[in-house]
């Protein structure tokens, strides 16, 4: 979702800022109808990403959460790239520092290493990458049954014993849990989500409203 704003959007900003300086309309209204348009098509596009491997690859969580996660994810991807193509003046600008809000996605998402084991000093940027907090929303819904059978197996006996009968269950918790991914805060990640969506929005309007002040 988030490559072709970054190949298409400078090409179409020339023709948005001729017609913004013949005053056809403002910023606000551009980015609203861009996002009214932007959003279906990414979700059609998950739905068939899903409907490919979703069977074949064997997964657990329902396939409309799946699609949810990863639509979300898209949006704000696509997002945090339009802020950055506002900000540039061509498209080659553009490929050149779209390693620096990719990149990051891989580094702090907890994909390669747990977050914990990345410096204090840098932790703070996992805050601004969207993959994190889709992977922690994909890995609590794909693997919530595992929760679901400890937590029944709890009600009914003590931690100890349930450690004896479902040994392989905590051990993937455990592994979950050592790579940051808490199935009671699966609200702030849904959150997250859409406050970096807004956020990365309105900076790209401010970004294109200043760069449309000064076309002439």
């Amino acid at each position: 979702a988030a490559q072709p704003v970054l190949h298409v959007f400078p090409s179409e900003r020339p023709v948005f800022l001729r017609e913004y300086a013949a005053r056809n309309y403002s910023v606000v209204p551009y980015f609203v109808s861009k996002t009214l348009v932007e959003m279906p098509i990414v979700f059609m596009g998950e739905i068939i990403s899903y409907c490919t491997a979703y069977w074949i690859t064997g997964l657990n969580a329902p396939i409309v959460k799946l699609v949810f996660i990863a639509w979300c994810l898209g949006v704000t991807s696509s997002s945090q790239t339009l802020m950055l193509s506002c900000g540039v003046t061509s498209v080659t600008k553009a490929m050149q520092l779209a390693p620096v809000v990719q990149v990051p996605q891989m580094l702090f998402s907890g994909l390669f290493l747990p977050v914990s084991k990345i410096p204090a000093s840098l932790q703070w940027v996992k805050y601004l990458c969207p993959l994190k907090y889709a992977i922690n929303l994909a890995t609590i819904t794909e693997f919530r049954y595992i929760k679901d059978r400890i937590d029944a197996c709890e009600a009914q006996s003590d931690p100890s014993s349930c450690q004896q009968r479902l040994p392989g269950d905590y051990l993937r918790i455990g592994l979950l849990e050592n790579q940051g991914v808490r199935f009671d805060e699966w609200m702030d990640d849904v959150v997250a989500l859409a406050a970096l969506f807004v956020c990365f929005r309105l900076l790209a309007v401010f970004l294109l409203w200043r760069r449309g002040k000064y076309v002439f």
